[in-house]
C-alpha cells in the first residue's frame, strides 16, 4: 500500500508521570504523528498545556529544545533527523477541550478567526497540519460543551473555512499541502450526525476511534476493538460518501480489564467492576501486559479468531483483559489492506513505547 498511513497519537501528559518524552517516540516506525491536544480558548487556538507544549526544556545532543512542539518540528531536533519523512500534526480538541468547537463554527466571522489563528500556528511551530477531534458535533461530549442545533452542519463549514485558509497557506509558502484531518466516533449513534460528503470533500484522512467499546458501563466481559467494530465502521461512512482511502481506522495501545470474572468466555457478567489499571482505572498499557500479565503471572491469553482479538484471564484473580497483541494487529492491518483502507492509527503511543504494536502495521501496510 503505497502512500498508507501508520500514525501515533502522543498525549501532551506522557511527559508527566509516565515519564515518556517526545525524543523517545519511535518515529522510524510512523509515517504520521499525531500530537495530542490543542485547545481553543476565546475563539482561536490555544496551548492544551504551556509547559508539556511550548516551555519544558528537553536536552539533547547539547541543544535545548522547548516543549513538545520544538522536539517534534525544529528541523535541527534528532526526531526530525530519525526520520525526515515523518508528517507531524497537531490535534486540536479532544475529550477534554471540545468546548469551545460549537463557538467557533457557529458564524462566518467565528470561523475566519480561528482559521487565521491555525494558519498562524502553523507558520509558528512547523506542524504538516491539524485534525480536528471535535467531541462530539450533534450529541454526547461533556456536559460543559457548547451546544448548537446546526453544529453538524457548522462542522462542515469550518472545515471548507479551514481547508481554504491552508491551501492558500500552503500556495503563499510554495510548500506541499497542509494536512486536514478529522477523529471521529465509531459509534452510529454519534457519527449518524455528521455530513459525511463535507468530510470526504474537505479532510485528507478520517481518523475512526474504532475502540473503547467497552468500559465501566460494561456488565458484562467483551472486547475492546473487536474486528466487527472497524467492519461495521467502515460500512456506514463509505455507504454514507466517505472514499475507502481516506479512512484510518484506530487500535487501541492498552487493554480493558474488568474485576470479578468467573469465566474467560465473552460476555461473562462482570461482578467487580474495572480491574486496577496502569494509570486509570480498567485501562493498562501495552508496555505493563508484557511485563506484568503473563503466563507466569498465572494469565491465560485466549485468542477469539471471531473478534480477530485476543484476552487475557486469571482464574486465580477473576481478572479478564481484552487487548491487542502483534497477532491481532496483523489482522486488522490484512483486514485495512483488502479493504482499501487508508492505513492505521494506534492510540496512544507512550501506552507502546517501543512501538511494538506497529511493526506488524509496517510489514503489512507499507
Amino acid at each position: 500500500m503505497t502512500g498508507a498511513h501508520v500514525a501515533a497519537y502522543y498525549p501532551s501528559w506522557s511527559t508527566y508521570d509516565r515519564a515518556y518524552p517526545p525524543n523517545e517516540i519511535p518515529v522510524e516506525k510512523l509515517t504520521h504523528l499525531y500530537y495530542a491536544f490543542a485547545n481553543i480558548a476565546n475563539g482561536v487556538l490555544a496551548p492544551g498545556d504551556q509547559w508539556a507544549d511550548m516551555d519544558k526544556p528537553y536536552e539533547l545532543n547539547g541543544t535545548t529544545f522547548r516543549g513538545a512542539f520544538e522536539v517534534f518540528n525544529r528541523r535541527d531536533s534528532p526526531l526530525r533527523q530519525r526520520n525526515p519523512h515523518l508528517k507531524t500534526i497537531l490535534s486540536i480538541g479532544g475529550w477534554t477541550f471540545s468546548k469551545e468547537f460549537s463557538l467557533v463554527a457557529r458564524t462566518p466571522q467565528s470561523r475566519q478567526t480561528f482559521t487565521q489563528s491555525v494558519c498562524e500556528w502553523m507558520t509558528k511551530y512547523n506542524f504538516d497540519g491539524i485534525d480536528l477531534d471535535w467531541e462530539f458535533p450533534g450529541s454526547g461530549g461533556l456536559p460543559t460543551n457548547a451546544r448548537d442545533p446546526a453544529d453538524p452542519q457548522n462542522f462542515t463549514l469550518l472545515l471548507e473555512s479551514l481547508r481554504q485558509g491552508l491551501d492558500q497557506l500552503a500556495q503563499q509558502q510554495g510548500r506541499d499541502k497542509y494536512l486536514l484531518t478529522v477523529a471521529t466516533a465509531y459509534a452510529e449513534s454519534l457519527h449518524r450526525f455528521l455530513d459525511m460528503p463535507g468530510l470526504a470533500r474537505t479532510c485528507d484522512f478520517v481518523n475512526i476511534m474504532t475502540y473503547e467499546c467497552v468500559g465501566s458501563w460494561s456488565t458484562a466481559t467483551g472486547h475492546a476493538a473487536p474486528m466487527s467494530c472497524i467492519l461495521n465502521a467502515v460500512r456506514a461512512y463509505t455507504m454514507r460518501g466517505v472514499p475507502r482511502h481516506k479512512i484510518i481506522p484506530g487500535i487501541p495501545m492498552s487493554g480493558r480489564a474488568f474485576a470479578g470474572v468467573g469465566s474467560p468466555n465473552v460476555g461473562a457478567p462482570v461482578g467487580a467492576g474495572m480491574a486496577d489499571g496502569s494509570w486509570a482505572k480498567g485501562i493498562v498499557d501495552w508496555n505493563d501486559l508484557c511485563a506484568k500479565y503473563t503466563q507466569a503471572q498465572g494469565y491465560q491469553r485466549i485468542m477469539d479468531p471471531a473478534a480477530g482479538t485476543p484476552i487475557l484471564y486469571n482464574p486465580q484473580t477473576q481478572i479478564w483483559i481484552s487487548y491487542e497483541d502483534q497477532e491481532s494487529v496483523t489482522l486488522k492491518c490484512q483486514a485495512i489492506k483488502e479493504l482499501g483502507l487508508g492505513g492505521v492509527f494506534g492510540w496512544d503511543i507512550s501506552q507502546d513505547r517501543r512501538g511494538d504494536l506497529l511493526d506488524p502495521a509496517r510489514r503489512v501496510l507499507l
